[in-house]
This record gives structure tokens, C-alpha cells and sequence, in this order.
């Protein structure tokens, strides 16, 4: 029987230790993590946390509906059970009437539902093993990054890794960049995960101008890219090239996974596959259960 919990009801240690020592295991599914992106997420899950599934639900003209929150790449159903993949029909198909619609990303391991009238869409992930020496890391580099690599270096850059993450947030705010994002979301992702969770990196030039930095989460075995900001001069210095593979040369040979979070955008697919990463599909699914005249105004 799969069972559809409150925030308050969730035994969130069990939680977590399930999390762990899930099949597919993924940070954005920590309970701590969870608090800070959507505070009031509710849970599908059975078999005493065996399988469990993270939702976010929202009200918006008196409809419930199930959405999908800023930096929760993936969520779907997490398990136990050692299988390549987990059929998620039963967990949809347990998702109470009252949620009109339902906008879900499930994960890497999970195949969306049959037999359920919905719309799905593969999304791309990219992922880099890291358990290989640099010089064959660098050999998988396409040209075009190698020679921005090379170029940076005629800039004297360097990279350091920061002890604060309130400074990624201050450069952020003087460089904001183009996609939409929510710093007070990251803030409390930061505060809400261990200190030694957090990772920062910073690319700046020999009179200590900054020109690049990256936000990352370090859990599981796995650095996780979760935001990074680069300044005016960056696109002409490479700023960006020059972090990527400076993270590459310091964690090769490692059993570390780097997980570029992203992504289905052209022009981000072709900066992390430069690089050597590897596509990794998960499903985006909606549901449509809405009255047939609202689905109309919808479209």
C-alpha cells in the first residue's frame, strides 16, 4: 500500500538513511535539502520507506495541483530494491484525485508511467567520472574547449577555493547572469545542508579581480553543480573553461562523479559535453486532470 504523508508525518532520519542507500540515490532528495527548496513537500512512499517519492504540492484558484521546484532536478521515486530501472505507474497512479495537475521530473532510474493518459518529455543530465588520471580526462576534451583552455591560461588565472559561500553570493549579486534563479532559495539550501556539503570555487587573475564562481554540493561521492556566476571580462578570459578543468586536473584519479546538473539548453548540452560528461536521461511528465473547459484556457 503506498501511503500519501504530511510534512509533520514523515520520518525524516528513516528518510534520509533510505536516501543513502537508495539504488539511485540523488542530494536533491535529502529531507534537509528538500526543507530549504519547498518547505511543506508531502510523501508517496510504502513498504516501510523501501520506495519513497518527494511532492510538492500547491494551491492556485482554489485548484491543488502537484509542480516541480527550483533546483529539484530530479525527484521521482527513490528505492531499495536492486532493479535498473523502477516503473512508476503505481506512485502516479496513488497521487490523491484532488491534485488537478500534476508536474513532475522523475529520475534516471525510474520509466515513465504506462497505461496513464499523460504528456512526457526526456531531459538530459550530464555526468563526468572523475576515476580516470587527468591526461585521459583531457584526451575525451573536445577541440574547441581545449583551445579555450589554453587561451585562459595566457590570463595568469588561478583558482581557489572559498571558505565562505556568503562571497559566491556577493559576486552573484553584481553579476546575475541570464537564467532565472532564486538566491534566497540557494542561501537556505546552504545553510540547511552541512558546512562541509558546501564547496566553492573561484577563478581570479593575478590582481585578485574574480572572475568566475561556482556553487557546488559535495555528497554521496558526487560534486553537484548547482549555480555559478561569471564576470563581464569572463567570455574574453574563459574564465569558466579554466574552473571546469582545474576541478578535472584536482579531482582525477578520484571515485568522485561530477554532476553538471543540466542540461536539455543547447548552449549548456555543448559546454558539459566538452568536457567529456556523458548524457543521462531522466523524464519530465505532466497529468492533466483539470476540467475540460480550464484545460482549454490552459492551452
Amino acid at each position: 500500500m503506498i501511503e500519501f504523508l504530511p510534512n509533520h508525518a514523515i520520518n525524516k532520519s528513516l528518510w534520509d538513511q533510505r536516501i543513502s542507500t537508495a539504488q539511485n540515490p540523488r542530494v536533491y532528495a535529502l529531507s534537509r535539502y528538500l526543507d530549504a527548496v519547498f518547505p511543506e513537500w508531502w510523501a508517496l512512499l510504502s513498504n516501510d520507506y523501501q520506495e519513497i517519492m518527494p511532492v510538492f504540492p500547491k494551491k492556485k484558484f482554489g485548484l491543488n495541483y502537484l509542480h516541480q521546484p527550483m533546483y529539484v532536478q530530479q525527484s521521482g521515486i527513490f528505492f531499495q530494491q536492486k532493479s535498473e530501472f523502477f516503473r512508476s505507474e503505481e506512485f502516479i497512479k496513488a497521487i490523491p484525485e484532488k491534485y488537478k495537475y500534476i508536474d513532475v521530473h522523475l529520475n534516471f532510474k525510474n520509466l515513465p508511467p504506462k497505461g496513464i493518459k499523460l504528456y512526457k518529455e526526456k531531459k538530459i543530465n550530464q555526468l563526468l567520472r572523475l576515476d580516470r588520471g587527468y591526461e585521459e580526462l583531457y584526451g575525451k576534451f573536445s577541440e574547441s574547449h581545449r583551445k579555450n583552455i589554453r587561451r585562459s591560461k595566457k590570463y595568469k588565472l588561478f583558482m581557489k577555493e572559498l571558505t565562505e559561500y556568503d562571497l559566491f553570493f556577493d559576486f552573484k549579486q553584481q553579476f546575475p547572469g541570464e537564467y532565472r534563479e532564486s538566491m534566497s532559495v540557494l542561501k537556505k539550501i546552504c545553510q540547511n545542508l552541512d558546512y562541509q556539503n558546501i564547496k566553492v570555487f573561484s577563478v581570479l587573475d593575478e590582481n585578485q579581480n574574480t572572475h568566475a564562481v561556482a556553487l557546488f554540493i559535495y555528497w554521496n561521492n558526487t560534486l553537484t553543480w548547482l549555480s555559478s556566476g561569471v564576470s563581464h571580462e569572463a567570455r574574453e578570459n574563459k574564465a569558466l573553461f579554466f574552473l571546469v578543468d582545474k576541478l578535472i586536473d584536482q579531482f582525477a584519479g578520484s571515485k568522485m562523479i561530477l554532476d553538471f546538473a543540466g542540461s536539455s539548453l543547447p548552449g549548456v548540452w555543448y559546454f558539459n559535453n566538452g568536457f567529456g560528461a556523458a548524457d543521462e536521461i531522466y523524464y519530465h511528465i505532466t497529468l492533466n486532470r483539470l476540467p475540460l473547459i480550464i484545460k482549454r484556457l490552459k492551452k
